[in-house]
């Protein structure tokens, strides 16, 4: 399954309750207020949601800090 950018950058906006186009390739937890350690676990269990248990099948999503580590993790298992 190929996942597109604008998918992921829609969930990560949704998980941390921000407006559409706030998120982008470059987005990271030190360019976004709200990827604090509460909008890190809210993106991870709205990944899992949507994908299945994605932290089961490579425990590196957990310490993705960077909208580009979540993708090239997710490209690799979903």
């Amino acid at each position: 399954m190929k996942i597109s950018n604008k998918e992921i950058f829609s969930l990560i906006e949704n998980a941390l309750d921000m407006k559409e186009g706030s998120i982008n390739i470059d987005s990271s937890n030190t360019s976004v207020e709200r990827w604090d350690s509460l909008g890190h676990f809210a993106i991870l269990s709205a990944i899992d949601e949507k994908y299945g248990d994605v932290s089961e099948k490579n425990p590196e999503i957990g310490k993705a800090t960077s909208v580009r580590q979540l993708l090239k993790i997710l490209e690799l298992i979903v």
